[in-house]
């Protein structure tokens, strides 16, 4: 008989609903519906971060919310899973067994990790099992803060040696010209309108948070602003 264990990580792939009613199910950005713009030095950065020759490394992104920080990690679970790893996002009830036995590397994502701590240790203490097969962590947060200053407490000394490693990435607004932000818009509401069949013409430009407003990322889509200015007031 198989096992029904229930995998540790999700698949970033494969929770875009099948037939989407509402246009907040399409904003997570784990689902990908917008076109990925910028970003890419830190991906290729991640990916070299991932090819390096250490067993097992720690890494943390942060960012207000926005800025890409989950889109830009399912790219590289994307990217790393087309080499034949394990990758994902943890669930927040997982089981780590399968993490530990699998022989092929392994990449974990932790979205919200400030409120993870002590998943987040347990993870690292169950992979510091894996012996000399490869392991990657990737941490996604806010911010850094005491959560992250204090992640070492309490730990083994394996831990204590990947945390004193880790290496760092903080996503600033990808858009900083009102030029940029309008186009930015524009791009991601096509692909929305087009994934939920809604063709009645270009949306109107709302007006956009600026670099180091409340979206740092330049620009966020929410339900309303898929509509266009004629659909919101019909003639």
């Amino acid at each position: 008989m198989g096992s029904t264990r229930t995998p540790p990580c999700d698949d970033p792939t494969s929770h875009l609903p099948t037939s989407p009613r509402l246009p907040n199910q399409l904003l997570p950005g784990i689902y990908g519906v917008a076109t990925f713009r910028g970003r890419t030095a830190e991906l290729d950065s991640l990916g070299r971060w991932c090819s390096s020759n250490a067993t097992g490394a720690l890494a943390l992104i942060t960012g207000e919310g926005g800025t890409g920080k989950t889109r830009l990690c399912a790219l590289l679970c994307q990217d790393r899973a087309q080499q034949g790893w394990a990758t994902g996002f943890l669930r927040a009830e997982a089981d780590l067994a399968g993490l530990v036995q699998t022989e092929r590397p392994v990449l974990v994502n932790v979205d919200y990790a400030e409120t993870r701590t002590a998943q987040v240790r347990g993870l690292l203490a169950a992979l510091a099992g894996r012996g000399q097969r490869p392991w990657r962590v990737l941490l996604i947060a806010r911010a850094e803060g005491d959560w992250w200053t204090h992640l070492a407490d309490d730990t083994e000394p394996e831990t204590r040696f990947v945390l004193g490693a880790a290496v760092s990435y903080e996503l600033g607004p990808l858009e900083r010209t009102s030029e940029g932000r309008a186009e930015a818009f524009l791009a991601a509401a096509s692909k929305f309108a087009e994934k939920l069949a809604m063709g009645r013409g270009a949306p109107a430009v709302p007006d956009l948070p600026r670099p180091g407003g409340r979206a740092t990322g330049g620009f966020q889509l929410s339900p309303g602003r898929l509509t266009s200015r004629d659909e919101r007031h019909p003639a």
